[in-house]
């Protein structure tokens, strides 16, 4: 809060546009629309991280009790966090070398490969590594390349509309998500829930790699 208040200074360049609120939203690009739909599809199932400490500490609660349990999933937790910092920093980078799209897609599925991990129900110190390990990891690279690709769609007069669009989006499918996942946790269990959650996980993986095809070809066509 402080650095913004006394380090940041807007652009001397900048023009600010007033333009209704609503109206704001209409003017965004085909593309970015897409982007948006994929996005938001991905996180209808993008359920909230701490439910893999709910699962570890189930498993491990009959092998080593529930204190144990706990202070191990919350191990595991910081090892989720390590890597959600890392590859936050890694993402940005390799967005900058490589193709967003693509990268982007990456991280939905690491972070649906963790859902997997429910699915099967790993209950070694081996897998529940693993599956925080690629949430984790899948985290740390969706949410560097989901404002990366943002910035690279969005026309600089409507960039701050753009953000906040993407912001709603993230937001209701976390909150979504994870009432969602929750509710189906208590009533089918784990394995039924994680499931049905990974269906809009790979709905929006598959998206993303769709829009990720035809700009390749749209790229290779302007040549």
């Amino acid at each position: 809060m402080l650095a913004i208040a006394f380090l940041v200074r807007e652009r001397t360049d900048r023009e600010p546009v007033t333009t209704p609120f609503l109206r704001s939203f209409s003017g965004f690009s085909k593309p970015y629309k897409e982007f948006l739909a994929a996005v938001g599809l991905f996180g209808v199932g993008d359920f909230a991280d701490t439910f893999y400490i709910l699962y570890a500490t189930t498993v491990l609660t009959p092998k080593i009790g529930a204190a144990q349990a706990a202070s191990l999933s919350v191990g595991f937790y910081v090892l989720h966090n390590v890597l959600y910092a890392s590859w936050s920093y890694l993402g940005g980078w390799i967005a900058d070398h490589a193709n967003r799209r693509v990268l982007l897609a990456c991280g939905y599925l690491s972070a649906a490969l963790a859902a997997v991990c429910m699915i099967v129900g790993v209950q070694s110190y081996a897998g529940l590594a693993l599956m925080f390990a690629l949430g984790g990891m899948g985290v740390g690279i969706y949410e560097a390349v989901e404002d990366t690709i943002a910035a690279e769609l969005l026309p600089r007069e409507i960039r701050g509309s753009g953000f906040g669009a993407l912001a709603v989006v993230t937001g209701l499918g976390d909150l979504i998500s994870s009432m969602l996942f929750g509710w189906l946790w208590a009533t089918i269990g784990v394995a039924g829930a994680s499931a049905c959650i990974l269906v809009p996980m790979a709905l929006g993986t598959a998206l993303v790699l769709h829009l990720a095809a035809r700009d390749h070809r749209t790229r290779r066509a302007a040549r």
